[in-house]
């Protein structure tokens, strides 16, 4: 039941781009706004299994802030109350409901249709399970290293994560 949650390839989204440009600038060319989006390849993968649908066009354009925000507040909301539950349903681009629940010591997480696009089936995905204490070291451990490559990253990276989080 062990979980693992990681990224790579973080990059800044262009928008407004002319067809044959790439979309993607460096991490380096972060900005002081705080509303600046880092994207990139990132996994949740419980039991070996891989969560689906993490990023808007495909796996490697996740919204590593949007992430950050969502995984920290379900650590808040899980290690508050037994039982307990926090669903992560932005609905863009036809992406699922992300559940995590928590039941004890265990923590299961899980997809449904988005209540924002009922028109859109969440990609097959047994819910996966693991325990309490390893969903919060492994979420702590994400955010403390995307915040240690983003401040690395850029001078504006400094408080980038702070803003992300609030």
């Amino acid at each position: 039941m062990p979980i693992e949650i990681g990224f790579r390839d973080l990059y800044i989204p262009l928008v407004g781009t002319a067809e044959g440009e790439s979309d993607r600038a460096p991490l380096s060319t972060l900005d002081d706004d705080e509303r600046s989006h880092v994207h990139g390849t990132l996994w949740i993968r419980v039991d070996g299994h891989d969560l689906p649908a993490l990023g808007f066009f495909g796996p490697d354009d996740a919204c590593l802030g949007s992430w950050a925000a969502e995984l920290h507040a379900a650590v808040a909301a899980l290690e508050h109350a037994d039982p307990a539950r926090h669903v992560f349903d932005e609905g863009e681009q036809g992406q699922p409901a992300f559940i995590f629940e928590r039941a004890g010591a265990s923590v299961r997480i899980s997809l449904s249709a988005s209540q924002y696009d009922s028109a859109c089936e969440p990609p097959p995905w047994p819910s996966q399970t693991c325990t309490l204490a390893g969903f919060v070291a492994e979420v702590r451990k994400f955010l403390a290293s995307l915040d240690a490559v983003v401040r690395a990253a850029a001078p504006a990276g400094e408080g980038w994560l702070r803003g992300q989080l609030r």
